[in-house]
């Protein structure tokens, strides 16, 4: 693959990784999953069933609103009446295209507040999400600060909002479980030429994904190789996955920390990397023996919520070289030299200064391309 370079290789996996093989695991398709087949289709459940009581879902306005109705027809700008006789009617399609186009409404019928939030932000990646949840929390720190708030009202909120983001968690690891993991041809003849190099001696993948699309490409080669494949964030195997925020250098982060309420750390990656083996094996099988590597990065948008982990692997003195692959699917270079850079600006966000950046990234016209 090129003429000089370690003989350890570290490959970062992301999900643009599984997007590649057209796999639904945008959070764009799982926020029409939810639509469809949690919200849409529970409403039909309780409506046409008449279950209005110990619904957690939906809030207790559209409850009664619903409980009211009468098959009658209906007013077609009042949003229960809508969903009320759809919901009979069991239209599944229509009911869902309906909850989709007036989204930003669903503070009406669910109790969800974190997921309404993300629905009227019209969010569209992962890192978007934990993102949005880092902010709740950082509006929920700045308000326990706030001596003319009670300390104790602020902890509840806090409370609602990580079961709120649990039930987001959740129905993510059902979601996945579902998805069934295809192989591609373009990927097969990418990564076999990790396999005919013969200058590369081991290969360390961190799969960020919880998926195991990267697994069926190197694991019959692992009696070639010496290859490891560490899935940091838990894998749909095990059902325990790493779901939450990353960027344990974040100045918020260190005040939300100080305020010694334990409530507000309970989905930082940070802790949760102590919850199995994973993070320490990072150290153990690959930067505590490596004398030197070269990582690639496959997939990954090397956002901030990431940052604690790929800032350790990036700004050791043994990293000698960062690999972010130009993008085949491009229509033209102007596109890929785009991505390449917005790869590149977050790629700053994680290395500690940039003198250190420009020495370790290889540049546009020398990279590669991948699938």
């Amino acid at each position: 693959m090129r003429n000089k370079h370690s003989k350890n290789r570290i490959i970062i996996v992301g999900n643009g990784l599984d997007i590649s093989h057209k796999h639904l695991t945008k959070y764009s398709d799982y926020a029409e999953h939810l639509i469809t087949q949690k919200i849409a289709k529970k409403l039909i459940d309780v409506i046409r069933n008449q279950d209005y009581h110990n619904n957690q879902l939906f809030n207790s306005i559209a409850l009664k609103n619903f409980q009211l109705k009468t098959p009658i027809s209906p007013n077609k700008k009042n949003y229960y009446d809508i969903i009320y006789f759809l919901s009979i009617e069991n239209k599944l399609k229509e009911l869902s295209i309906f909850l989709s186009k007036y989204s930003e409404n669903l503070d009406k019928l669910i109790n969800n507040n974190f997921l309404i939030n993300l629905y009227k932000s019209s969010h569209t990646n992962w890192f978007d999400i934990e993102n949005a949840y880092f902010r709740e929390l950082v509006s929920l720190k700045n308000s326990y600060k706030n001596p003319s708030i009670k300390k104790q009202v602020i902890i509840k909120r806090v409370e609602k909002l990580n079961l709120e983001f649990d039930y987001i968690k959740n129905e993510l690891l059902q979601y996945l479980k579902s998805i069934k993991i295809i192989k591609n041809q373009d990927f097969t003849s990418f990564f076999y030429k990790y396999i005919e190099d013969k200058s590369i001696e081991n290969i360390y993948i961190i799969n960020f994904n919880y998926t195991n699309t990267i697994n069926q490409y190197f694991e019959r080669f692992k009696l070639e190789k010496n290859i490891i494949i560490n899935n940091i964030h838990g894998s749909l195997e095990t059902g325990k996955i790493i779901f939450g925020y990353g960027n344990d250098q974040n100045q918020d982060y260190k005040e939300i920390k100080d305020l010694e309420e334990n409530e507000f750390l309970k989905n930082f990656k940070t802790f949760e990397y102590l919850s199995n083996g994973n993070y320490q094996k990072v150290y153990e099988n690959m930067l505590d023996i490596y004398a030197d590597y070269e990582v690639d990065i496959i997939g990954h948008s090397l956002s901030l919520c990431d940052k604690t982990l790929l800032q350790e692997i990036f700004d050791s003195e043994k990293c000698k070289k960062i690999n972010l692959f130009k993008r085949l699917d491009c229509q033209n270079e102007k596109q890929q030299k785009i991505l390449f850079n917005e790869l590149l600006y977050s790629a700053s966000r994680i290395i500690s200064n940039e003198k250190t950046m420009r020495k370790k990234i290889k540049n546009f016209e020398d990279s590669i391309t991948f699938p």
